[in-house]
C-alpha cells in the first residue's frame, strides 16, 4: 500500500474519530470543587484528574470560585526545544511554540436560557457569554510549554445550581501581545511517513470555547482553607493534533483545526478541600 493510500485511509479514520470525540467532549468535563482561598500554591500533584459521573454542582451565593488552568503533554516526549509526538495519521510533530489567548472562565447554570446571549464582541460559533457572577475575565496569554498549572483568578457563585463549565479562547486587544491578534499560535516541525521534515506554522485570529458538563470526580484532597470552589481545566496539546494532516492544513487552517482539537479534548475536574 502506498503512502498516499495509507494517508487517505488514515485521514478518513481520523475524521471519524474526531466526530466521535467532539460528540463525547461535553461528557468528559468535570469541575474542581473545594471550599476557600488556597492556603499554599498548587502543585502538579494536586491536580490528578481521576474519573467521575456527570452531576450538577450546588454552591452557596457569594462563594468564591477559583479557576486554575493547566497543560498536560500526555502522549508526547520532551526534547530540547519543546515536545515531540506522533498523531493518529502517522505524522511526527515537534512543537516548539504553543500559545493561546485565554479570555474567560466560568460556571454555567443548569437553567441558562434566560442568561444566555450569543455573539459577544470577540465571539464566534460555540461561544457563549453568561451573565453569571462566577465569570472571571482573564484576558491573558498562556504558554503551553511553560508552567503546568496557573491560577487565572476568582469569580463569585450566584447560588444557582451549575451543570457546566466554560473556557473561552479568543483574540485579545490587550493581554496577549505575543499572539499578534490570534487566539492560538503554533510553530515547530513535522515529518511525513517518508521521514522528510517540514516547517509547522499555525495561527488563527478567531476564537473557540468549550462548554462542558460538570463531573463529580474527587481524585484527591487539596490543601485549601474552607470557603470556596476550585475549578481546574486541563488542556492536552498533543491530543489536539488528532486527525490533523499538516500536508493539507497550514497557517489559518492548521491553527483552526488544532484550536478545535484543544477545545474538544479539554478536561475539567473538581476536588475537595482537606479538612
Amino acid at each position: 500500500m502506498t503512502f498516499a493510500t495509507r494517508r487517505i485511509r488514515r485521514a478518513a479514520l481520523g475524521r471519524a474519530a474526531r466526530w466521535l470525540r467532539l460528540g463525547a467532549a461535553t461528557l468528559s468535563f468535570g469541575v474542581a470543587w473545594a471550599c476557600g482561598a488556597p492556603s499554599v500554591e498548587p502543585s502538579a500533584s494536586d491536580f490528578s484528574l481521576g474519573d467521575g459521573e456527570a452531576e450538577p454542582l450546588s454552591l452557596p451565593a457569594n462563594a468564591e470560585v477559583e479557576y486554575v488552568v493547566g497543560w498536560s503533554w500526555d502522549g508526547a516526549t520532551p526534547v530540547d526545544t519543546g515536545y515531540e509526538f506522533e498523531n493518529d495519521l502517522g505524522y511526527r510533530f515537534r512543537v516548539e511554540q504553543f500559545r493561546v489567548a485565554t479570555y474567560s472562565a466560568q460556571l454555567v447554570s443548569c437553567e441558562p436560557t434566560a442568561w444566555l446571549r450569543w455573539g459577544i464582541s470577540q465571539a464566534h460559533a460555540h461561544h457563549v457569554a453568561i451573565d453569571d457572577p462566577s465569570i472571571f475575565i482573564a484576558q491573558r496569554s498562556e504558554d503551553a510549554l511553560g508552567e503546568p498549572f496557573t491560577t487565572l483568578g476568582v469569580g463569585t457563585a450566584s447560588g444557582n445550581e451549575y451543570c457546566n463549565a466554560f473556557l473561552l479562547f479568543t483574540p485579545l486587544q490587550t493581554g496577549a501581545p505575543d499572539l499578534g491578534g490570534n487566539a492560538i499560535w503554533i510553530s515547530g516541525s513535522y515529518w511525513d511517513e517518508a521521514g522528510t521534515e517540514h516547517a509547522l506554522q499555525g495561527q488563527i485570529p478567531q476564537g473557540d470555547g468549550a462548554l462542558a458538563t460538570l463531573s463529580s470526580a474527587v481524585p484527591d484532597s487539596l490543601p485549601l482553607q474552607a470557603g470556596a470552589a476550585r475549578i481546574t481545566f486541563v488542556r492536552f496539546p498533543a491530543r489536539a493534533f488528532s486527525g490533523v494532516d499538516p500536508s493539507e492544513f497550514s497557517g489559518l487552517k492548521l491553527g483552526w483545526e488544532v484550536l478545535k482539537g484543544l477545545v474538544a479534548t479539554t478536561e475539567v475536574r473538581w476536588q475537595l478541600a482537606s479538612n
